[in-house]
């Protein structure tokens, strides 16, 4: 059997791919837009797409099944209250799609909309009971759906109680739950769960409102401080029930001779090409760095054994997110602490509440690059090589999960100890300074031998040569050995 969820963290919804390998049959169930990722799983598992089956019309994102069908040949499935405009095999509660061992099965499950249908796993192969159910908009892993975007709000929570009193919650406690939102979705309740799946039992023993058999006393409760409905969910359900999109909105490459017809008919070229990096300053846009070493001076060095060990490996801990890695290794690997950092080794300052700031496109060598001070969380953890010491540093001033992974290791003449750093797309132009304030200064060890302190910045590029920017700091402590 094959079960396979997609889920698409930017509206918050899960898709599935279902199937038997053996009968080299498998269906999609609420396709998003973008398809290819469900062609790419078929094609890997031998697999092809004859089915595509709707929970129902869809109020928060465009359907991918005119394109899925397009693509597969696959005949669209909904229930027959959704009346739609496209072609389609129309279906009624219980009704059921073969495929080789696997049985989809149809829960009408009115309440969301009134076409809402949940489908029931069965695989024979284990056994006749269903071992899961694709809950679509009506049960979510801590929530029930919302039952105001297609009726009267009181009728919608009626229909829902019914649904899942009738339906779902007459499932075996083992049989998995496998909704069709997650956490941060508008379609459900506030305590919606960012898990991607639960169990009827555990659902049924941990939400309240599924413990409601008074049928009042549960209308009541979700029809209360709805949030306001999304501006644009109808124009989205008739688009999902109109015509079937078969094209993407992706743009296509034009030849010269397509360029110069449309130029005939009044259309404006836009060039957004970056400029060549020897234009003029101020006329081009700092390119994307793909990394930069930062070469801190000789006197300046650590001590791996201040943070904790970490049992995970360069490659594990390059491929997860700080909190994650705190988790792991613990919370005294927190590197930075807040405090006030000099910037550029000059009056101006700037406080950081981690402690610490990256400057972003502030390299001379870039034309037209301005400075931009990023904070970030440093944290690091002790690897199994001495001379190394890996670093997470998160940007938390932009809006993004990824993390700019470091490594510091230590250094040969003429410098001492290199921070190396692979940096996010959104980070554009170089990484030209690392400032930080660090807990008791135990991390890092300054034995000042001059007053100036020579460091450079090389940064490596996709699309332009290398930079390398030298600066000098200032070293203010005292010639100490005191770390």
């Amino acid at each position: 059997m094959i079960f396979r969820q997609f889920t698409h963290e930017d509206l918050g919804c899960a898709s599935y791919l279902v199937g038997d390998s053996d009968a080299g049959l498998a269906a999609v169930v609420d396709p998003k837009f973008d398809i290819e990722p469900y062609l790419q799983v078929a094609r890997y598992l031998g697999v092809h797409i004859d089915h595509v089956i709707e929970t129902h019309n869809h109020a928060d994102h465009v359907s991918g099944h005119g394109r899925l069908a397009a693509a597969t040949g696959a005949t669209i499935h909904v229930h027959r209250l959704a009346d739609p405009a496209y072609d389609h095999e129309p279906f009624d509660d219980g009704w059921e799609l073969e495929l080789g061992r696997l049985t989809v099965r149809a829960l009408h499950t009115p309440g969301h909309r009134p076409e809402h249908t949940a489908f029931a796993l069965i695989d024979r192969g284990r056994g006749d009971e269903p071992w899961a159910v694709l809950t679509g908009d009506s049960l979510f892993v801590g929530a029930i759906a919302r039952p105001d975007l297609a009726v009267d709000k009181a009728q919608g929570a009626r229909d829902i109680f019914r649904s899942l009193h009738g339906k779902i919650l007459a499932l075996p406690d083992t049989c998995e739950v496998w909704p069709g939102h997650l956490g941060g979705s508008l379609c459900g309740g506030p305590g919606m769960d960012l898990k991607i799946c639960s169990t009827v039992g555990f659902e049924r023993a941990r939400q309240q409102l599924l413990q409601m058999t008074d049928e009042e006393v549960f209308v009541a409760e979700p029809t209360a401080n709805l949030p306001p409905q999304p501006p644009n969910f109808e124009a989205i359900v008739a688009i999902n029930r109109g015509p079937l999109l078969r094209d993407s909105v992706e743009v296509h490459p034009l030849t010269p001779r397509q360029v110069g017809q449309a130029q005939r008919h009044g259309a404006l070229v836009v060039d957004i090409r970056t400029a060549d990096k020897s234009a003029t300053a101020g006329q081009n846009q700092p390119p994307d760095a793909d990394r930069t070493i930062v070469d801190f001076p000789k006197n300046l060095s650590f001590d791996p054994k201040a943070v904790p060990n970490c049992a995970g490996t360069e490659s594990q801990l390059q491929n997860t997110t700080t909190d994650q890695a705190i988790e792991v290794c613990g919370k005294s690997s927190i590197v930075t602490v807040g405090g006030t950092v000099t910037v550029d080794n000059s009056s101006r300052s700037v406080t950081s509440p981690t402690g610490a700031f990256v400057t972003v496109a502030s390299n001379p060598a870039i034309p037209g690059s301005t400075q931009t001070l990023v904070p970030v969380q440093v944290t690091g953890f002790n690897g199994t090589d001495n001379n190394v010491l890996y670093l997470h540093a998160r940007p938390t001033a932009l809006p993004v999960t990824n993390v700019l992974v470091g490594k510091l290791v230590k250094g040969k003449s003429p410098y001492g100890s290199s921070l190396d750093v692979t940096i996010p797309q959104l980070l554009a132009g170089g990484i030209s300074d690392f400032k930080t304030t660090v807990k008791n200064g135990k991390y890092v060890q300054a034995v000042c031998k001059s007053k100036k302190m020579p460091y450079q910045a090389r940064t490596t590029y996709s699309d332009v040569p290398s930079t390398t920017a030298t600066y000098n700091g200032k070293c203010t402590q005292k010639k100490s050995k005191k770390k």
